[in-house]
């Protein structure tokens, strides 16, 4: 895996070759420290918000980003600060797609081990 060179970038999505869907989330702890220092907020909150934006991309699928709140890309000086007091937050469609798509999975694997 290479880590992107914007130093901004604080995580990716990691996409199957197989299917075209993300598979695996990292986040760069390093980043999320630093960025928590420069703007003197709490590193735990910020780090688990990116952390929920990267599993978003697992479950809205590939290069799903919006225009406000947790999904958006990239994050302004303001949405890292609302990261960080915990204020980031994934929109009622986002919350009703990730649903929708879980339920969808679950529904797959069960017709795939069902007799």
């Amino acid at each position: 895996m290479r880590v992107p060179l914007d130093s901004a970038v604080v995580g990716m999505s990691h996409i199957s070759p197989v299917n075209d869907h993300p598979t695996m989330a990292t986040v760069f702890f390093h980043r999320i420290k630093i960025i928590a220092e420069n703007l003197r907020v709490s590193q735990g909150p910020l780090f688990g918000r990116a952390l929920a934006h990267e599993v978003g991309h697992l479950l809205l699928g590939r290069g799903y980003h919006a225009r406000s709140g947790l999904m958006r890309c990239p994050w302004k000086r303001q949405d890292l600060k609302n990261a960080a007091w915990g204020r980031l937050l994934l929109s009622p469609e986002e919350a009703k797609r990730i649903l929708s798509n879980v339920d969808d999975q679950l529904r797959a694997q069960d017709s795939l081990v069902a007799p």
